[in-house]
């Protein structure tokens, strides 16, 4: 099981996962990966899906916060997962993709939420 950050694009779950016994621990007994949107998009994702940088820029043509994304979480005294995402991706089918990505059994529990910093202000684009 890990924790992390995540993106929805071409049908698929991308992202980075932090297992979860080397996950850092933060106020409130929580399990947080120290992984962020902005820096693992430009220094990992966007070029290995193909979204190459600008040539005056060096940066991706398409920016993070393009597509839905979300983080997982843990609470050490809850026993249970926090999966913060896009509203976009409230449907089974999304669910079950972060599930897999990140290890998350169905035995385990996870509570669903909506976050507005994880909200695009586009319908899901697909490239």
């Amino acid at each position: 099981m890990s924790i992390g950050i995540f993106w929805k694009i071409k049908h698929q779950i991308h992202g980075g996962k932090t297992p979860l016994h080397e996950a850092e621990e933060t106020l409130s007994n929580l399990l947080d990966s120290p992984l962020n949107h902005s820096d693992y998009w430009d220094d990992q994702l966007a070029k290995s899906l193909g979204f190459f940088s600008d040539p005056d820029t060096g940066y991706p043509v398409v920016e993070y916060y393009e597509f839905p994304r979300g983080r997982v979480i843990y609470s050490i005294t809850l026993n249970k997962f926090y999966i913060y995402m896009d509203k976009q991706l409230f449907n089974n089918a999304d669910k079950k993709l972060i599930r897999q990505f990140f290890d998350i059994g169905n035995e385990q529990k996870v509570t669903w939420k909506s976050d507005n910093h994880y909200r695009i202000k586009m319908e899901l684009k697909e490239i």
